[in-house]
């Protein structure tokens, strides 16, 4: 007893010590926001808060009212929506500008540039403290599970939005090992979960949605004496993904003619084949 109560201790203490070490280590400034992708996501950001309307527009009001507005659907919305949760119960948010809240220097907009600043901060240190303990979970060895997690530290992107998609991918492809590894509804609503945040998050990952049920598919064909227990698992995961997906997917259908998560498929397909 008093073995494995010092053992969850010193996991607690090792996944504290990433934390902070996490925390410390976070790369991003009051300049994560001043670029021309960044710029964009903070003008959705603030028009979803001031107007409901996801739209890169700096005038939208304006434009609304001289009837200018399209549809818009280049950008993916999760990081827009992540910010404008952020942003929140501010009163910066409802008067600046998205120039004013991205340029670092203007002090106007520094307490929103905080407000990520902590955010990130947050998500930093859950995706480290997450690495070293799926590790442990899945090896119980200790020198493996603290390289893991120090090497998500040195590893972790600067950007802010690969930042999220970084915790929300680490987040799915744990659950689904859990949900592979012990068979339960829950854990496999959550890794859909998990895995439909990713997607509208980080567009590209729209055709894991393809290739998970294939993945699904294939192992209930192979793990027949599993099956029973897998395939409510497998089934819960492919269709919570698909519900949290699906609705964006099919607006983009309807009023911009594209079916899928951004209108920038093919160029982000065509980046990823030149830059790998």
């Amino acid at each position: 007893m008093f073995r494995t109560q010092q053992r969850r201790l010193t996991v607690v203490a090792v996944a504290f010590a990433l934390c902070t070490l996490a925390l410390a280590a976070v790369t991003t400034d009051e300049a994560a926001l001043d670029s021309s992708d960044s710029r964009a996501y903070v003008r959705i950001a603030l028009n979803l808060l001031r107007y409901g309307e996801f739209h890169d527009s700096g005038q939208l009001s304006q434009d609304r009212a001289a009837g200018l507005l399209s549809t818009y659907s280049r950008r993916a919305p999760g990081y827009p929506l992540y910010l404008a949760a952020v942003f929140a119960n501010s009163s910066g948010a409802r008067s600046l500008s998205g120039e004013y809240v991205s340029d670092p220097a203007c002090e106007p907009g520094a307490p929103l540039r905080r407000r990520v600043q902590r955010a990130t901060s947050t998500i930093v240190a859950a995706t480290v403290a997450g690495t070293f303990l799926a590790t442990f979970a899945f090896t119980a060895h200790w020198p493996v599970s603290v390289a893991a997690g120090l090497l998500c530290l040195m590893l972790l992107p600067a950007s802010i939005h690969e930042l999220l998609a970084a915790f929300l991918l680490l987040g799915h492809a744990v659950l689904a090992a859990l949900t592979w590894r012990r068979p339960r509804v829950l854990t496999g609503l959550a890794s859909g979960l998990a895995l439909g945040l990713l997607v509208l998050t980080k567009a590209i990952f729209q055709y894991w949605l393809v290739a998970i049920a294939l993945v699904c598919a294939v192992a209930l064909w192979r793990e027949g004496g599993r099956r029973q227990a897998l395939r409510p698992a497998f089934a819960a995961m492919v269709i919570m993904a698909c519900a949290v997906t699906l609705p964006w997917m099919t607006r983009n259908a309807i009023q911009a003619g594209h079916f899928g998560i951004s209108g920038r498929d093919g160029e982000l397909l065509a980046i990823r084949a030149e830059y790998g």
